[in-house]
């Protein structure tokens, strides 16, 4: 993991995480475009409004994911004041240099399976 995330962030691989999903657009025969979180802000509790490249929103509520994982390196987003400490790295929601992440496809639908 720590190898992937040095080539990650050196540039000679690309995040699987990311999508390719058709831009929305008037023109016939839009061309095919990388789909990425462009910004994030907080609603209440543990839930985020996300914002995408393609201007789609999407709210989404963290908490049953985050409560019933069961994963030790998740309990410290239990409290809300961690929760709210995520960033947006290449076009992704990251917590604490890729401890909790999600597919940018499941945060614009608005699922988030364990």
């Amino acid at each position: 993991m720590l190898m992937h995330r040095k080539l990650l962030k050196s540039g000679l691989i690309t995040s699987s995480r990311r999508s390719l999903l058709p831009q929305k657009s008037s023109h016939k025969g839009a061309e095919m475009s990388e789909l990425l979180v462009k910004s994030a802000h907080h609603v209440k509790s543990h839930i985020l409004e996300i914002e995408f490249t393609d201007g789609h929103k999407q709210n989404l509520d963290f908490a049953p994911f985050i409560f019933s994982s069961g994963h030790p390196d998740y309990d410290k987003y239990k409290k809300e004041s961690e929760f709210l400490r995520f960033d947006i790295v290449d076009g992704n929601l990251n917590w604490d240099d890729y401890t909790m992440i999600f597919p940018v496809e499941d945060l614009y639908i608005g699922k988030i399976v364990k």
